[in-house]
């Protein structure tokens, strides 16, 4: 694998464990007065756990000694995914969103 392909999958991995353990954290603290939002507030946790351990692995792989690390393409989708939920969590939160 080419050097700056590494370097993608490396920072892409990081990146996603940094913003799915953040939200990870987030809903697991999330407290609401109706039950079903507690429910969905942990099972966003869950998901969100996964962005973390996922790209933990991703990243751990391509620092790996590894020649042939995993492409970047499938792991894609994930990081967008948690940087999406984290940013509408960073506004909600920090800008102004409306809270509940």
């Amino acid at each position: 694998m080419p050097d700056s392909l590494h370097t993608l999958v490396l920072v892409q991995g990081a990146l996603t464990a940094l913003s799915g353990g953040f939200n990870a954290v987030y809903f697991a603290r999330y407290s609401a007065s109706d039950r079903s939002r507690r429910i969905a507030s942990r099972v966003l946790a869950l998901v969100n756990l996964s962005f973390l351990l996922q790209g933990l692995y991703w990243a751990g792989d391509a620092a790996g000694d590894q020649v042939d690390g995993p492409p970047p393409w499938p792991g894609l989708v994930t990081l967008l995914a948690s940087l999406a939920i984290t940013a509408m969590v960073v506004r909600r939160r920090y800008g102004g969103g409306r809270s509940r």
